[in-house]
């Protein structure tokens, strides 16, 4: 969450009124200087935000209501848990926090906008929403964190020995292909990697078809890999004598946190995804005292490769009071039965048994 990040998706034309995420900023000043600013967007579609809220959709046109449009807070596209209003530093950020979220209800019921939305939160942002009458859902998120390992040996020794030896195998597909791995980082970050990427991006999310998130262009990758270098790693897989690689992925890096964003390959290859999207990363984060990984939404198979679930948090207010009620009634159970979910892909992780002895 960035003023940098905002501005840069917002100079490329990826977010706007015309892609259906119309920029709303609330902003709060004090004597002529901002004090607190809250990025919003207005939708007209529910792309690009990860929250599949096709039953909300379907309810309101059962009552004969418009679901759209609707205000949602996030940093678009992204489904990392980092959402949160920007209070300038040493102002009191809760009492903002609840005065935003008040003139953003009053602006909503003034607009005929049914509802706000915000997802993927800062995890201590949720205590200022509760107590302003927004009500909390769970979302499943997969999280791996360091737990200190010496090298990448001692991660792939917490799984039993099925399953290290099936890491083992799939990471052979790099050698078996004739593939050399290059992380790439820092000035080692060209224009051609950026245009790579956006080949790969392009690619890939056109074979999800209406559930791809196909929004960021060419040019939001050519500057994001000139004014973010330092947060960015690349993961390429380069056949020889090739200059560009066959295959990418690309990490966010902030704060000791590192993010998987978006992977790709000129050919099908079983299992390249895995390892460059999970193995490698966690490889990476362990030779360089990285606290954790997280490869991003969906695909219970990250479950089996170390990745642990856990939840994130949305906050949602509905202006419609039928439609409040019903969502407070029923949120309860919903977010049970999404701790449940939890806690049975945990139970299934293929680790190995703390009193186990295993050999290979």
């Amino acid at each position: 969450m960035s003023y940098k990040w905002f501005a840069l998706l917002e100079d490329t034309n990826t977010i706007g009124d015309h892609t259906g995420w119309g920029i709303r900023i609330l902003t709060v000043c004090r004597d002529g200087s901002m004090v607190a600013a809250c990025p919003l967007f207005l939708k007209s579609h529910s792309d690009g935000e990860f929250s599949y809220d096709f039953a909300w959709q379907e309810f309101y046109q059962m009552l004969g209501l418009h679901y759209y449009p609707k205000i949602v807070g996030m940093s678009p596209f992204s489904p990392v848990p980092v959402y949160h209003f920007l209070v300038k530093q040493g102002e009191n950020e809760a009492m903002y926090s609840r005065y935003c979220l008040e003139q953003i209800k009053l602006f909503c019921s003034t607009h005929n906008i049914s509802g706000i939305h915000y997802y993927f939160t800062d995890p201590g942002w949720g205590t200022v929403c509760r107590e302003s009458g927004y009500a909390m859902m769970l979302h499943h998120r997969y999280l791996w964190q360091n737990s200190n390992y010496p090298d990448f040996n001692a991660f792939l020794d917490t799984f039993n020995k099925n399953q290290r030896k099936n890491i083992r195998k799939e990471m052979q597909c790099l050698e078996k292909n004739n593939l050399t791995v290059r992380f790439i980082s820092g000035n080692d970050i060209t224009a051609d990697y950026a245009d790579s990427m956006y080949d790969f991006y392009e690619q890939t999310n056109q074979k999800y078809g209406t559930w791809s998130c196909l929004f960021l262009n060419r040019d939001f990758f050519k500057k994001m890999f000139q004014e973010f270098k330092k947060n960015i790693l690349l993961i390429g897989a380069f056949s020889r004598n090739n200059i560009l690689p066959d295959a990418m992925s690309f990490f966010i890096l902030h704060n000791r946190k590192l993010y998987g964003r978006y992977w790709g390959s000129s050919t099908f290859i079983p299992h390249l995804h895995f390892t460059l999207c999970y193995y490698l990363p966690v490889k990476w984060a362990i030779d360089n005292n990285i606290d954790s990984f997280d490869p991003g939404v969906g695909a219970i198979h990250k479950s089996r490769r170390g990745f642990v679930s856990s939840a994130s948090h949305s906050y949602h207010f509905f202006l419609d009071d039928r439609i409040r009620s019903v969502f407070d009634e029923n949120i309860r159970q919903i977010n049970m039965y999404i701790r449940d979910d939890i806690s049975i892909l945990n139970e299934a992780m293929p680790l190995k048994r703390k009193d186990a002895v295993e050999n290979d």
